[in-house]
């Protein structure tokens, strides 16, 4: 599948999701272009069953932010992947960009770090019964937003690339660096373009997404 066909496709179901939509009809949409788009490259029978049943697709994506409601999580996380392959799309046209910095992406690449990026977040939150505002989960622990979502990720699919990782390990960018020497996130950005691409898409979808 090329980028402009990945678009289309997800971008149909990006728009497609809403409060009413039931979770069987999504999970046939997202599995099938899934698959379709994996053309078995990676083996995914773990990485679906988490997405089945780990709570990704009806949590939120916030607490009150963006994505605060049923299916918040799993909106902000396709939109996510848009911006990630648009961005991508445009990269890999700029002339003016050094070549090595347009070589061409796998779309399955693409699709699992935008997916992915945020998979801590599916228990992260609990609702309230009375008012339908969510919360966070007291009794998790977490050894950090972004490791905790590439560790997840990494325990479901084996053979992941490390520009996969790292743009998992590296999506909060600077805001990921409070106490921390910059080097370590400025060397992944040099070294894999797909890290501060991926960045600057979840900060599109964090920030400038009208309805998400």
């Amino acid at each position: 599948m090329n980028l402009t066909e990945f678009i289309t496709k997800l971008d149909g179901i990006y728009k497609s999701i809403n409060e009413s939509v039931s979770l069987i009809d999504i999970k046939a949409k997202l599995f099938g272009f899934i698959s379709e788009v994996n053309d078995n490259i990676y083996e995914l029978h773990n990485y679906l069953n988490y997405l089945s049943d780990s709570g990704f697709l009806e949590a939120p994506a916030s607490t009150k932010y963006h994505g605060s409601h049923k299916y918040g999580l799993l909106q902000h996380s396709i939109n996510v992947t848009l911006n990630l392959a648009r961005l991508v799309d445009m990269a890999t046209r700029n002339t003016l960009i050094s070549e090595d910095y347009r070589s061409q992406y796998s779309v399955i690449d693409i699709l699992l770090i935008g997916l992915s990026h945020d998979f801590c977040k599916s228990n992260l939150y609990l609702q309230n019964a009375v008012d339908k505002s969510y919360y966070y989960n007291p009794e998790l622990t977490q050894m950090g937003h972004a490791i905790e979502s590439l560790l997840i990720v990494d325990k479901l699919i084996p053979g992941l690339t490390d520009e996969v990782r790292h743009s998992i390990r590296w999506h909060m960018g600077y805001y990921d660096l409070a106490g921390y020497d910059e080097t370590p996130y400025r060397n992944a950005c040099k070294k894999y373009p797909l890290v501060y691409l991926t960045h600057t898409a979840d900060m599109l979808s964090s920030n400038w997404v009208i309805k998400e």
